[in-house]
């Protein structure tokens, strides 16, 4: 059953550009919003993503940089608060 006929059934070529459009839009909303993505994407531009291939060359995170921003914070605010 096919629950979105316009997008499931779109042409390769207008869906890689739908996507592509997409993966601009979500860079450019983390480096925004974001403050890891924003250190980590500093030298990423959107508008320098030229394919789908090219988002292997962006600095993908796993959970350890994570963990360690959320543990700097909280040391932050700990001698925020205790200070």
């Amino acid at each position: 059953m096919i629950y979105e006929p316009k997008q499931e059934a779109m042409p390769r070529e207008r869906l890689r550009k739908l996507q592509l459009d997409r993966l601009r839009s979500l860079v450019d909303y983390v480096k925004e919003r974001v403050p890891l993505y924003r250190e980590r994407l500093a030298g990423s531009e959107p508008e320098e993503i030229g394919s789908l291939e090219d988002l292997r060359l962006l600095p993908l995170l796993g959970a350890e940089p994570w963990t360690e921003r959320m543990w700097r914070e909280i040391d932050a605010s700990l001698g925020r608060i205790g200070g």
